[in-house]
């Protein structure tokens, strides 16, 4: 991987993180500010997936104590709020892998969407 400058990987952080949580392409942006700042990486998944990984655990670090109350309450086995949340994420996950299962079983077809081995 090429070296970035400190500056501009603090300008690409903060390009990542403001538009994550927007409803944009914050990998789009993220390319975008790459190109504008001249940027040019040979491991570039490899720096992209370390960003977005940066992002969950700062959410996750931001919203522990949402995070902590809904595992916790999953993890109880009693019927409340926190259970009832975290079933409709378990199984709002699940319905999309389903759909992705019936149009593949239907031969329609689905973009592929596997990312290269990082060495």
């Amino acid at each position: 991987m090429e070296e970035i400058s400190v500056l501009e990987a603090i300008i690409l952080g903060a390009v990542q993180g403001l538009t994550e949580f927007l409803p944009v392409s914050s990998s789009g942006h993220l390319q975008i500010a790459k190109e504008l700042l001249g940027v040019e990486l040979t491991d570039n998944i490899a720096f992209d997936v370390m960003m977005h990984l940066a992002t969950v655990l700062s959410t996750i670090v931001i919203l522990w104590s949402a995070v902590r109350r809904v595992v916790t309450g999953f993890f109880s086995f009693r019927k409340g709020p926190d259970m009832t949340y975290a079933l409709k994420i378990i199984f709002s996950m699940t319905l999309k892998r389903r759909s992705a299962s019936l149009i593949k079983g239907r031969g329609l077809p689905i973009p592929d969407t596997k990312i290269a081995c990082i060495p």
